[in-house]
């Protein structure tokens, strides 16, 4: 057990390396760029904007990243800390 305990917030935590398609990958980084986000914090973004419908469907809608969120600074791309 890491020092303090374990809390549901690291438990519950998911690291993911994903390859995407060279279409895909230039599409991130330009966003990437437009934004000032990187990549990976770009995509914890998107990801804690998708919802489930009830037809199964996934939904993103619009949404303005908040730049000056402290989450920004907690992404860790993998292999780097």
């Amino acid at each position: 057990m890491p020092p303090g305990g374990w809390n549901n917030d690291a438990r519950d935590e998911l690291q993911a390396q994903v390859w995407l398609s060279a279409e895909v990958s230039r599409r991130l980084r330009n966003i990437s760029r437009a934004t000032g986000l990187s990549a990976e914090q770009l995509l914890a973004h998107l990801a804690d904007q998708v919802r489930l419908n009830d037809d199964g469907t996934l939904t993103a809608g619009p949404f303005t990243p908040d730049l000056t969120s402290p989450r920004n600074y907690d992404i860790h791309p993998l292999g780097r800390s």
